[in-house]
């Protein structure tokens, strides 16, 4: 952020500088909460978790006041109006559940799937991955219900019927996105820009992030991996959902959005790690990215498991049709055993493999080529064709690739990097 200008008293001593809210280098918390007068204040956390609520606030020179936002933003997005004890995480937990059945018409273990996700969108700074949730098996005009739901709940909410990049994604909002138009090619640029730390062309020269968490419509005829293999989906049950008025969810918000904003400002400030290694759950990849937002509790646990396991088999099944993981599964075993391997004998079992997993569109050697580059493998010639040599680059970075997509592989005894993978993985399972 820049300085938007100086004046008065403050001219000689002090940074006049806008925010949308930010974790200072100090470690205060600045955040934007809605005030009666329909203005936007700031909200202030310290290290001593004193809160306070104000039009402008000083801190280490700078003097901070609300960005200036158009008016159609602060209608349609919602702000908590401060910032309210809750008691202990399992008890914000079950009372934002129990909302979802009472007003979604949620089962038991999707209401706590859902809750995960709320809780999420709050702190998405601490998430290891940016929140995708992908809504599905109902008829599009129910999940538009239960969007309006989130709208409510979810941090700084947007319903939108076009993914642009004119959007106020200044904001870090969480879009709740119904996007007919999306084509292949733009949802995959979503999923790419979506990624922490990467930038796109801005205004001029400039670039910027449009990184923020998302719950997308997913359509019946977009694929399930549509929005890559991180999206996590929620398909709901085909009953009736009820509709809420804009009051009852104006109600809605009045009372949670302070919640879940004390939620936020807890986590942030915790100087303990967000996930736990010793969650009942950590062995799940989700669970690993949702972190504390998942509680500890036996109740909530038991409910979680099947979603989360269910979730795990989803990401399994995709990537075992991955022709990267196939590439890795065919030469497994020849890089331990051979020193080359013809790029037409890893097209063919990679082939083999992929059509025994439903894959019915085969790869040339060309093809194949392409991706051995992708993973950073060149092919050489042995004079007779083009083969892939094992050499302990190479070796070392097949071990690596095993381990970053999870793929359960025999280990070879007499192989120092099978051993280091396996003590790395019993490290991570403690």
């Amino acid at each position: 952020m820049e300085p938007l200008w100086e004046a008065g008293e403050f001219a000689e001593k002090l940074r006049v500088q806008a925010t949308c809210g930010e974790i200072l280098p100090t470690g205060e918390i600045l955040d934007l909460v809605a005030a009666a007068d329909g203005e936007l204040y700031l909200l202030r956390w310290d290290a001593t978790q004193k809160l306070v609520i104000a039009p402008r606030i000083e801190c280490d020179g700078v003097l901070y006041h609300p960005a200036i936002l158009h008016a159609s933003i602060l209608q349609a997005v919602r702000f908590p109006n401060g910032a309210t004890e809750y008691g202990s995480d399992v008890e914000l937990f079950q009372r934002i559940a129990g909302l979802y059945r009472e007003y979604a018409d949620l089962p038991e273990d999707l209401a706590a799937y859902t809750t995960c996700f709320t809780l999420a969108s709050s702190v998405p700074e601490l998430l290891l991955i940016p929140l995708t949730v992908c809504v599905s098996g109902a008829p599009p005009y129910q999940i538009h219900k239960l969007l309006r739901l989130f709208g409510a709940l979810w941090r700084r909410g947007l319903l939108v019927a076009e993914l642009s990049r004119r959007l106020p994604i200044f904001l870090h909002p969480t879009l709740m996105v119904d996007d007919p138009r999306l084509s292949c090619k733009a949802r995959a640029f979503w999923v790419s820009a979506s990624h922490q730390g990467m930038f796109v062309a801005g205004a001029g020269d400039t670039v910027r992030e449009l990184a923020c968490s998302k719950v997308v419509l997913l359509r019946p005829d977009d694929p399930q991996d549509a929005w890559g293999e991180d999206a996590m989906h929620l398909v709901l049950p085909h009953v009736e959902l009820p509709t809420l008025s804009n009051d009852l969810l104006t109600r809605i918000a009045a009372e949670f959005q302070p919640l879940l904003e004390m939620f936020r400002l807890r986590h942030l400030s915790r100087v303990d790690p967000f996930v736990s290694a010793t969650h009942p759950l950590a062995r799940f990849e989700l669970a690993r990215n949702l972190g504390a937002c998942i509680p500890e509790d036996p109740g909530i646990i038991q409910l979680l498991t099947p979603l989360f396991e269910s979730h795990q088999q989803d990401i399994s099944a995709q990537r075992s049709r991955d022709p990267r993981v196939a590439i890795l599964e065919a030469i497994w075993s020849p890089s331990h055993d051979q020193e080359e391997m013809t790029v037409g004998e890893i097209t063919k079992r990679v082939n083999a493999i992929l059509r025994s997993r439903g894959v019915n569109q085969d790869h040339n050697v060309r093809q194949i080529g392409w991706k051995l580059r992708e993973l950073g493998w060149y092919r050489t010639s042995n004079g007779k064709c083009k083969v892939l040599g094992f050499s302990g680059q190479i070796r070392e970075g097949i071990h690596e690739y095993v381990q970053e997509f999870r793929l359960q592989l025999p280990f070879r005894k007499d192989c120092p990097e099978c051993q280091a993978l396996q003590a790395t993985d019993k490290k991570s399972d403690k």
